[in-house]
């Protein structure tokens, strides 16, 4: 059978759905280490090695079969492995030589996390698993945020505590390790979920995914990161312009709700003054902080064009170079673009420029196709794209699934839902 495939075209073999389980995984992040020394190892990259051992095994033996791998041609699969070339070329002239090439590595097995993904889901009912074990395990790391949030005792993942507007304040983060990070997964879960809904085939499948959608909304706005925040405004907003009237409707009535309703669980007050806050970038603290560091890193990425500063090394260069007024405590980039640049110098550019562009071109083949859960998963990366000006996303795993998902090549023609 040609490229192993089911014989039942609804039917997921063993390496599709290994690779369906890194979308519900990634719901336990930091959670569940399975390995401790000499390294960390979590679920989510024990799911990886299954799926490349699986997807090893397929491979063999579709070619033992006279198969031919045809997909090793797609520039999605080379443009993904960019910003590891980029790493290695920062190498030469790193200021910290093996942490930049021990990152590197990392950025290798993100590229492989990527191969995967575009491998698997070539088949329009993988994606659409893949889509729903994403919602699924969102809406389990939402229930983990209600607990952090409302019985901090038990302790259960991670809660960042931090002064905000003279209190105390808890903000959930799941199985994260920052309320930032685990904030914009959810959100970009929600915007996912929202997709779903406009293409259930049932009233009773919109249902389900307009109230996971909405549960993971006062969630979020309790996670109190602007950053997930404005993720999330720009993903409605643009679910609303792309979706046909009768989808608006539902999506303004849930997130009117949710949104009322995490309002008056954090209390209109302090969500306000944070809300507010986006529109002053040179405000004293974070703000600032982030302002005066992207002014820094021009100069710094000026001083060294070529090779950067080296990947993971911009904390030992920026001291000299952050200017009165920024946070003295805090050295690591708070946005990825520029600071990329600034690391891995002519490379890191070239390898942003290329993923730019592949994504562009494919999230619009994409759109072109009118499945709405295209709208809901484009929708998704682009709200984690906006947080990269203000967030180091290079090495946050749901960026690179939902990527490679979108990346994965299909034809023009629109499906019908299966989910």
């Amino acid at each position: 059978m040609r490229d192993g495939a089911p014989a039942h075209p609804q039917r997921l073999d063993a390496f599709e759905w290994s690779v369906v389980a890194l979308f519900i995984a990634i719901a336990m992040k930091d959670g569940i280490l399975l390995v401790r020394f000499p390294f960390q190892v979590n679920l989510f990259y024990f799911g990886v090695t299954v799926a490349a051992i699986l997807g090893g095994l397929k491979a063999l033996r579709a070619v033992r079969d006279g198969w031919r791998p045809k997909g090793v041609t797609d520039p999605a699969l080379w443009v993904f492995g960019t910003p590891f070339l980029a790493g290695l070329w920062s190498v030469i002239q790193s200021a910290d030589r093996p942490t930049t090439f021990l990152y590197s590595l990392r950025l290798m097995v993100l590229w492989l996390v990527a191969a995967l993904i575009i491998s698997a889901c070539a088949r329009e009912v993988v994606r659409l698993r893949a889509l729903t074990a994403f919602v699924i395990g969102a809406v389990g790391a939402t229930a983990v945020g209600y607990l952090q949030r409302f019985v901090p005792a038990l302790g259960l993942g991670t809660a960042n505590t931090q002064l905000l507007f003279g209190e105390s304040v808890t903000r959930p983060a799941g199985f994260y390790l920052d309320a930032n990070f685990y904030g914009m997964y959810l959100a970009a879960a929600c915007l996912v979920a929202l997709g779903l809904a406009a293409v259930a085939s049932t009233n009773a499948r919109r249902a389900w995914w307009l109230v996971a959608s909405a549960v993971m909304v006062p969630i979020i706005i309790s996670t109190y990161s602007r950053t997930v925040w404005l993720g999330l405004g720009v993903g409605i907003v643009m679910m609303l312009v792309l979706s046909p009237w009768r989808v608006r409707v539902s999506i303004v009535a849930v997130i009117a709700v949710s949104v009322a309703i995490g309002v008056a669980f954090m209390g209109s007050s302090g969500v306000s003054q944070r809300a507010a806050s986006i529109a002053q970038p040179t405000k004293p603290g974070s703000n600032a902080t982030r302002y005066l560091m992207a002014r820094a890193s021009v100069n710094m990425m000026l001083d060294r064009p070529i090779f950067g500063t080296g990947l993971e090394a911009y904390d030992d260069v920026y001291p000299a170079y952050r200017l009165p007024g920024a946070e003295t405590e805090v050295s690591h980039p708070h946005q990825l673009p520029l600071a990329f640049v600034v690391e891995t110098g002519i490379a890191g550019l070239l390898a942003e420029l290329a993923l730019a562009a592949l994504l562009v071109w494919r999230g619009l083949a994409r759109l072109r196709r009118k499945t709405l859960y295209d709208v809901g998963l484009v929708a998704a990366l682009v709200a984690i794209a906006l947080g990269t000006f203000l967030q180091y996303f290079l090495y946050y795993e749901v960026m690179w699934l939902l990527a490679a998902l979108i990346c994965v090549p299909v034809s023009a023609k629109a499906v019908s839902d299966t989910a």
